[in-house]
């Protein structure tokens, strides 16, 4: 007789028989141990659900070891069927989506360059809309100071890899780095820096609620990325800890991208739209390619065209940057027609009525290129899959000869400035990259749904970008 699949209920009764504190100290036990080798997305989730419906008053039964794994492996095992049925029909790629949503996010690394690069974003290239301002008025703390505190938390945790201490990092946040912090910005700043960022110590359920990336569906919801994110610091036992470096790793990456989001809506998406086109056009004069702004390719067509944002006449690149990103439920449930709706106005925009089209006018008998550059990384590098699933919506999808999709790209800002460097060295081309990515792509062994990937060939090691001195400056003064 097969056994019938537990409920999430089921699960929560479960947590609810045990003591918060001793489900949550027994989750740092496990995340802070080298030897464990368990899957952390399910002991984020674990925590949360202890947060929700752990019992807060004795009497309750002993935790032991073995009550913990099996809490553990219930989460990692609820509901696999949502993700073996998309494997079962054949959608490999929609159910590495739903993966990513759920863990592959936490592999998202740290490079030195994007606290340089959040500045120019949100300071330097902010024009009449000041970001900078809207963070500190919710805030009270400047993006700068902001990014000063997150930078100096990354370094503190990674002390150990760097070679500046004998142990690796166990969480805990000491009194030396809230000292430095202190020193810093001010105990004021420092204070509200680690406010911000920790679970609400007297209701946790507050900052659960508060985060803007949750899954309403509870049977979806053990693949939703953790609210941690967003409050990666906790206070226990008369402690301040890291609830993990994977999950601070995000934080630094998209923490002002996703409060601002959270916080001020389509005002700051749509603003943030034309920052990052400016970002992106200080990449193109760093390599000194002739380009065309839509201006100026406005001039070349007809009224009324919708146009892309740059054009390069002499490789034929064609290049629209989009603020966008998926929305969580369809991250973790990515059907055709859910990701028709949530890309058509975006992604899927870019490239049937603009790349296309403005290709097909400008270099009709050119073999042509598509960029599509995004602020966050997604996992959709490759725009053949977004093709594939939502051509049958377009009227003229096949008439694609001018700008095949195995042609086009999404690339993140980040990635961007790796191609800069990897140009500016005069390691390759742009027509270089984006040809061997198309290759790479062709076949499964070589594929690559990260664009960065791709990258990993030039060996890029370190990255002088003059548009970002200025930031990396700020940072040091």
């Amino acid at each position: 007789m097969i056994k019938p699949e537990i409920t999430l209920d089921e699960i929560k009764k479960k947590i609810s028989e045990y003591s918060k504190d001793q489900l949550i100290g027994t989750s740092y036990n496990f995340l802070n141990s080298r030897a464990a080798n368990y899957p952390i997305w399910s002991v984020f989730t674990l925590m949360k659900l202890a947060y929700l419906y752990a019992n807060n008053t004795a009497p309750y039964k002993e935790l032991s070891h073995r009550e913990y794994e099996g809490l553990v492996n219930e989460i990692f095992n609820f509901n696999q069927d949502h993700i073996g049925d998309f494997i079962n029909a054949g959608s490999i790629d929609k159910a590495f989506q739903a993966l990513h949503a759920q863990q592959f996010y936490l592999l998202k690394e740290v490079y030195l360059d994007i606290f340089a690069i959040q500045l120019k974003l949100y300071i330097t290239l902010a024009g009449k809309y000041k970001p900078d301002e809207v963070f500190q008025e919710k805030t009270g703390l400047s993006i700068l100071d902001f990014i000063i505190c997150l930078k100096i938390v990354w370094i503190y945790t990674d002390l150990y890899n760097l070679g500046l201490s004998k142990f690796p990092f166990n969480g805990l946040l000491n009194d030396n780095l809230l000292g430095f912090l202190q020193h810093k910005v001010g105990l004021e700043k420092a204070g509200k820096f680690f406010r911000l960022l920790t679970v609400d110590i007297v209701n946790p359920k507050n900052s659960i609620e508060s985060y803007k990336r949750g899954i309403d569906r509870e049977d979806l919801q053990t693949l939703e990325a953790t609210f941690f994110v967003m409050f990666p610091f906790q206070v226990f036992d008369g402690k301040l800890h890291l609830i993990h470096t994977h999950v601070f790793n995000h934080t630094i990456n998209y923490y002002i991208y996703d409060y601002l989001k959270a916080n001020v809506g389509s005002k700051f998406t749509e603003e943030f739209g034309f920052i990052v086109e400016r970002y992106i056009e200080c990449g193109i004069r760093e390599i000194g390619y002739k380009y065309n702004t839509e201006k100026q390719i406005e001039k070349l067509l007809p009224p009324l065209s919708k146009l892309v944002d740059f054009h390069f006449p002499d490789d034929n690149v064609f290049m629209e940057c989009k603020a966008i990103e998926l929305q969580p439920f369809v991250s973790v449930n990515p059907t055709d027609e859910r990701l028709y709706n949530s890309l058509k106005d975006s992604l899927l925009k870019a490239y049937f009525q603009q790349l296309v089209p403005t290709a097909k006018k400008i270099s009709p008998d050119k073999e042509n290129w598509g960029i599509i550059i995004t602020y966050k990384e997604l996992f959709w590098s490759r725009f053949t899959e977004l093709y594939d699933v939502t051509k049958d919506k377009y009227l003229d999808s096949e008439d694609n000869n001018h700008l095949k999709p195995e042609n086009v790209f999404i690339i993140d800002v980040c990635t961007w400035d790796v191609m800069m460097q990897v140009i500016k060295d005069k390691k390759a081309s742009l027509l270089d990259i984006l040809r061997i990515a198309r290759k790479n792509n062709s076949i499964p062994e070589t594929s690559k749904q990260s664009f960065r990937m791709h990258l990993k060939i030039y060996g890029v090691q370190t990255m002088k970008l003059s548009y970002l001195t200025k930031e990396h400056k700020m940072l040091v003064d």
